[in-house]
């Protein structure tokens, strides 16, 4: 049996059926058998009321890619109670690979339809599990009464038994074949399909050390990026966050930054054109904004979101404090709750320290670029980042070889400044693609400075807000500063002491606010962050097993192993409040990283709950 998980744990009732329990916080009841009321195969009257978009290969989600490039062998949709559709598939991806079975469900409605659930496996094979001891030719046998194939070992007590054919359903009915009793199967289940760390197929992808630092380019150390790859399989957008961008305009028709929701004005210029006409703006929001996964340019970091273009740069990239002051304010008046301001050079102005508390007071964070001078801020501060402003984070540049950028062999192209004081982190601000106007040479550019460092930091503090709407600046910047990845190439250069970190940053947020669901799935962002879920998209939920065999009930879930949470499970015989939940009894299967497997014994009783709980583990 498969249920979605809700709000943070799994409840399972092991009497006369299976029940899937409301929190304490959110959540709501949800069927045993969610599609227990089957319609007649190909009737047309079962077909969906509203049309079910097409998968397209530009999906951020690789298994919808893997959708739309596969060839479709046979396709089966399922009416399963009014709205409600199955979608099967058998697919094969390419001439030489292995055919797949797709299920989706879809809820439609007359003028919408929403995917609640997809699920891609082998349809060649499911795997089982079997009673420790027992002998091979008795699961040989035991299979072949179910017209299953021979077993061919996985590991201890897990075998693949392949299918007679590879039909539509086949695979799951082999499941429930298999998990009905009987015979010495302790639990069966489809032999899914993951995806190798999503990988955008956008043209300069392997360009983007910044991002994914192979180890390609001269001296580069591997790994010393921001972990983006890690950060998107939690979240990649922030949809209602408004994020302001003090620059010199944004070029909206750039092939890699249609589409997205744009808006502001020209202080420059005293106009609503935030055109651009220099591209330094359009560098930087490319950064955080460009299309991924459109197999062309870039992968942006953020995508959706609220952005609220600001030009206070002319086309010389030039601006007077008077327009910066009146940029911030005009960010703080339209609802900015982040703001990148990849600026510098600006005086020690009480005027624009004014704006800049004003911002502080109603808990807007600025990420503000540290200076390329190669200078200590401690010295010789750069403004606006050397502020002393509590919601300022201000942002040195590293290269690929995890250090300072110190300007290449000579020393002239735009080294970094520092500080042990003035400046909080360094993040990429070395030959990062991004992209600009149109040029001789095309629409990208390779950008170095402190200023392109700036909006991998804003990204990744804009995701913080969507995933913790109530948090302000300082919750935001120390979510960040707290989750650096440490060198000691940077001890001393700033207050943090290394460079950004996303992944771990957006792990902090989640586990600080545990109880927090995004996506409004009911799935809590701490249990799809274990569970391997976006926790910002509502049609990937955690998927629950449960199986009860003679002597055992037993949950198990897909998991990501973490740092700084974790799962477990509590069992009880009634659900009274005061009763409360007990790990008594319970045993833990720890032979994968990837799948997370707890049992405990029924014994005499008829009434049992067991769940999965998801929780942070600060002492990891």
């Amino acid at each position: 049996m498969k249920l979605r998980a809700a709000a943070g744990f799994f409840l399972v009732a092991v009497a006369s059926s299976v029940f899937l329990l409301s929190p304490p916080i959110g959540g709501r009841h949800l069927p045993a058998k969610p599609d227990a009321h089957s319609a007649p195969t190909g009737a047309s009257r079962f077909l969906p009321a509203a049309s079910i978009p097409a998968p397209s290969i530009r999906s951020t989600d690789p298994a919808e890619r893997l959708l739309a490039s596969a060839e479709s062998i046979e396709s089966r949709w399922r009416e399963t109670s009014p709205g409600r559709f199955v979608h099967e598939q058998v697919l094969r991806s390419g001439p030489n690979t292995r055919l797949l079975g797709s299920r989706e469900v879809w809820w439609t409605g007359p003028l919408s339809a929403r995917l609640l659930q997809r699920r891609i496996f082998s349809a060649e094979h499911v795997l089982v599990e079997t009673v420790p001891g027992t002998p091979e030719e008795s699961l040989r046998s035991h299979l072949a009464d179910l017209q299953l194939g021979p077993p061919l070992r996985v590991t201890d007590n897990l075998f693949r038994a392949p299918l007679s054919s590879p039909d539509v359903g086949a695979a799951d009915e082999a499941v429930a074949a298999l998990r009905a009793g009987g015979g010495p199967v302790v639990h069966a289940g489809t032999d899914a399909v993951g995806f190798g760390g999503a990988t955008p197929n956008d043209e300069l992808f392997d360009s983007q050390w910044n991002l994914h630092n192979s180890g390609t380019m001269s001296n580069a150390v591997p790994g010393a990026d921001i972990s983006a790859i890690g950060l998107w399989a939690v979240a990649s957008r922030a949809e209602g966050v408004t994020v302001a961008i003090l620059d010199s305009g944004v070029r909206t028709n750039h092939p890699d930054l249609q589409g997205r929701s744009w808006r502001g004005t020209n202080m420059v210029s005293n106009s609503a054109d935030f055109g651009d006409d220099h591209g330094h703006g359009t560098g930087m929001t490319g950064v955080i904004a460009a299309e991924r996964d459109n197999v062309l340019g870039i992968a942006g970091l953020l995508g959706d979101a609220d952005y609220l273009v600001v030009k206070v740069l002319d086309e010389a990239n030039r601006g007077l404090t008077s327009d910066v002051i009146r940029g911030l304010d005009y960010a703080r008046s339209n609802g900015a709750t982040v703001v990148n301001m990849s600026l510098v050079g600006f005086p020690d102005d009480p005027f624009l320290r004014g704006a800049i508390d004003r911002c502080e007071e109603a808990g807007i964070l600025l990420c503000i670029s540290a200076g390329n001078n190669g200078a200590d801020n401690d010295l010789t501060p750069d403004f606006p980042s050397s502020f002393t402003n509590a919601n300022i984070i201000s942002v040195a540049g590293h290269d690929w070889t995890d250090t300072r950028w110190t300007g290449g062999t000579n020393g002239t192209n735009r080294p970094s400044n520092f500080g042990a004081t003035r400046v909080d982190i360094f993040a990429p601000g070395a030959s990062v693609p991004s992209p600009d106007l149109p040029r001789a040479y095309g629409d990208y550019s390779w950008w170095t400075g402190t200023s392109i460092a700036t909006p991998h930091v804003t990204a990744v503090a804009a995701i913080i807000k969507s995933l913790n709407p109530s948090w302000t600046a300082p919750l935001i910047k120390e979510a960040i500063l707290s989750s650096v990845a440490t060198n000691t190439a940077y001890d001393g250069l700033c207050t943090s002491g290394g460079r950004l970190d996303g992944l771990a940053a957006i792990g902090h947020a989640i586990t600080a606010q545990p109880t927090n669901d995004t996506d409004g799935d009911g799935s809590e962002n701490i249990l799809e962050y274990l569970a391997g879920t976006p926790a910002d998209d509502a049609s990937q939920q955690p998927v629950v097993s449960v199986v009860r065999d003679t002597g055992h009930l037993r949950i198990s879930m897909p998991r990501v192993v973490r740092p700084d949470a974790k799962l477990s499970a509590e069992q009880t015989t009634t659900l009274v409040p005061a009763a409360g939940w007990s790990t008594h009894g319970i045993t833990y299967d720890v032979s994968s990283n990837s799948v997370f497997r707890a049992s405990v014994p029924i014994g005499t009783s008829d009434r049992m709950f067991l769940r999965i709980k998801a929780s942070p583990d600060p002492g990891h």
